[in-house]
């Protein structure tokens, strides 16, 4: 007890002569910002940080703007979000003396964001906080030694956004509308950090179109563009091959609105299908969730039988459609559903299994247990405490919720020209998403049909396929705007480019 005392008393000096008073104030606002809902305050009318003083105001700011941005994932808060980006872009690019102005504020969010996510971390928030404030100034060194510390690419300083820079992209992103876990403006600061200067987001549904608008004012008021597009299936030669209707361009929120209402007739059988499809994957979650209760959730609770605080509860639809709106639901979602109980509940497994460790090893040091039974107890906890650490939504999905047999569903699209007509007439282009999900075989019987009707194939995104087919011969893609066949090695190494 005395030597954790001593070592308890000697981190506390370290960490009082390495920081100032004034960053364990700063600490004490950040985490009373994280813990305590607000309401983002409002800056001088002449500019949003204009006569702010001190550094500290800033740090503040983008930090209650952030917290504001992760709260609530909810579409009607899409407004409060905006307003929120608006204040931390501004607050960041609004500096003394800047070497590195796009750099500089992009470091900034990314040091805010970690000392925001190091929460229960007080010595990690402190250096992230010092750290900022050597950044304010953005001097060419400071900036680059952090940018290698937070892992970040380096962009020129050319004066121009991000959009206009081409530095790198992401054709398929998800939000919280589908199977994302970042609500729009959350997903589009991430790719200001990153320093992505072109973005592609997917939704499932028309009815997201809420969700579309706060992407697209999100994207103009970071500087990125942002490129909406429909995901739906469609069943070919006998199998189901998923697509991207990529819409036009929209250089804000107001003309996405306007394509919308202008397009509603023309694209109304799309709209209504993609719903169908929808309906039918709540169908095929509701199949998955009934197998689970009935097999894989009695294994889960053998030792624990009708134990709440060891056991996982009955899946149910209800539930999951309390935190994602049934017209996002698919079974993506199933495997974060199940990490909300079986988290907390492996906690409590691992907690007890620990106590009765320590009483077992107690017990065989009276001699009032077997090494056997030690043995036992050791193995058990060192189980469950391993399974705690390497627990992840997407270890779970795959798990219990990957059988296409259970979870599959019938897609109402099954002629292929029509959709790319009705998609043409409205300014669209199609494309092929993770062609080889079905084999080599099927992807290239598609694409060898599709010479005229498929715009695009995606060649980035074959996870799905690439632990079936390893050792993929070269196959041959046609550039469809000029019938001209390029060659294409598809070989798994090529798969993560």
């Amino acid at each position: 007890m005395k030597s954790l005392n001593v070592l308890e008393y000697y981190g506390n000096l370290v960490n009082t002569l390495s920081f100032s008073a004034e960053l364990y104030k700063l600490r004490r606002e950040l985490n009373a910002k994280i813990d305590t809902p607000g309401i983002i305050a409002q800056g001088p009318h002449s500019h949003p940080v204009g006569i702010t003083r001190w550094f500290k105001k800033r740090r503040i700011s983008i930090a209650e703007s952030y917290v504001m941005v992760i709260r609530d994932l909810h579409s009607q808060q899409a407004k409060a979000r905006l307003r929120a980006l608006r204040v931390m872009i501004d607050a960041s690019f609004h500096s003394k003396t800047l070497d590195l102005p796009l750099n500089t504020a992009r470091v900034q969010l990314a040091l805010i964001k970690e000392a925001i996510k190091s929460r229960g971390h007080k010595r990690r928030q402190l250096e992230l906080l010092q750290d900022f404030s050597v950044a304010s100034h953005g001097q060419y060194q400071v900036i680059r030694r952090l940018l290698d510390e937070l892992g970040i690419v380096e962009l020129p300083e050319t004066g121009e956004r991000l959009k206009n820079l081409d530095a790198g992209w992401d054709e398929h992103v998800h939000d919280t509308a589908t199977s994302g876990r970042k609500n729009p403006t959350q997903l589009l600061i991430d790719a200001f950090i990153k320093g992505i200067s072109e973005l592609t987001i997917a939704y499932g549904s028309a009815s997201a179109i809420e969700a579309m608008k706060e992407a697209t004012e999100a994207g103009r008021i970071v500087g990125i563009r942002v490129h909406i597009s429909l995901e739906f299936s469609i069943a070919i030669h006998g199998k189901r091959f998923h697509f991207m209707a990529m819409l036009p361009q929209f250089k804000n929120r107001k003309e996405l609105g306007r394509w919308f209402e202008e397009n509603a007739s023309n694209m109304k059988q799309i709209f209504e299908g993609m719903e169908k499809n929808q309906e039918s994957r709540v169908e095929a979650v509701k199949d998955l969730l009934r197998n689970f209760n009935a097999t894989s959730r009695k294994e889960i609770n053998t030792d624990y039988p009708g134990d709440k605080l060891y056991s996982v509860p009955k899946l149910r639809l209800r539930k999951l459609c309390e935190t994602v709106p049934r017209s996002s639901v698919n079974r993506l979602h199933l495997g974060e559903f199940l990490y909300g109980y079986y988290k907390p509940m492996l906690f409590n497994r691992t907690m007890v299994a620990k106590v009765q460790r320590e009483k077992v090893q107690r017990a065989y040091r009276r001699k009032l247990s077997s090494e056997w039974e030690t043995h036992i107890a050791e193995e058990r906890y060192a189980r469950l405490r391993s399974e705690y650490r390497d627990l992840s939504p997407d270890g779970l999905r795959q798990q219990y919720f990957s059988s296409q047999d259970i979870g599959g569903y019938q897609t109402v699209f099954t002629d292929l020209g029509k959709i790319r007509n009705t998609l043409a007439q409205s300014g669209c282009q199609l494309k092929v998403l993770h062609p080889l999900e079905h084999g080599f075989d099927a992807a290239r019987k598609l694409l060898e049909s599709g010479v005229g009707v498929i715009d695009r194939v995606e060649v980035y995104n074959m996870q799905d396929a690439v632990h079936s087919y390893a050792g993929l011969p070269v196959i041959r893609i046609p550039d469809y705007a000029t019938d001209r066949w390029d060659m294409i090695n598809l070989s798994p190494d090529s798969l993560y480019i």
